[in-house]
């Protein structure tokens, strides 16, 4: 979770980056948020210029040396945001498991699908109950 001075800082840099960000030498439309003080999302309008492997990679690269600087690995995929109650958690997958087994949590417990790709997906697709993941297959697991 980003406390607010790091999200005022980090958000600078974003902006920074988005509004110098290329690929193939094409200026790319784009823009970069800090959602449910856990995650970063960037989104490219790629209506005037598509987003490519470099310019991609020049967006993995930045968020890399944010990960040094701010000491935040955003790029272990099996850390799991949660909601649990009225908070946003975040735990292991397999302390989220344990969760799971001990019922403190169960499959209609809202995360993030991390895998989504499109607006649209973000819009609709980012937020499901477990059963609707590939946490799932912790369910099964757990009976």
């Amino acid at each position: 979770m980003f406390i607010e001075t790091e999200q005022v800082d980090l958000r600078a840099k974003l902006t920074a980056f988005v509004n110098e960000w290329t690929a193939h030498g094409n200026s790319l439309k784009a823009k970069a948020e800090i959602l449910f003080d856990y995650f970063v999302v960037f989104m490219v309008d790629e209506s005037s210029a598509g987003v490519s492997g470099c310019g991609i990679d020049k967006s993995v690269n930045f968020m890399k040396s944010q990960s040094k600087e701010l000491r935040i690995d955003f790029f272990n995929r099996f850390n799991v945001v949660y909601l649990h109650g009225e908070k946003y958690e975040i735990a292991n997958k397999d302390d989220f498991n344990k969760l799971l087994d001990d019922g403190v949590l169960n499959e209609n417990t809202t995360v993030f699908n991390n895998l989504v790709q499109t607006k649209n997906e973000l819009l609709n697709n980012w937020k499901l109950p477990v059963h609707k993941t590939w946490l799932a297959s912790f369910l099964t697991q757990n009976k």
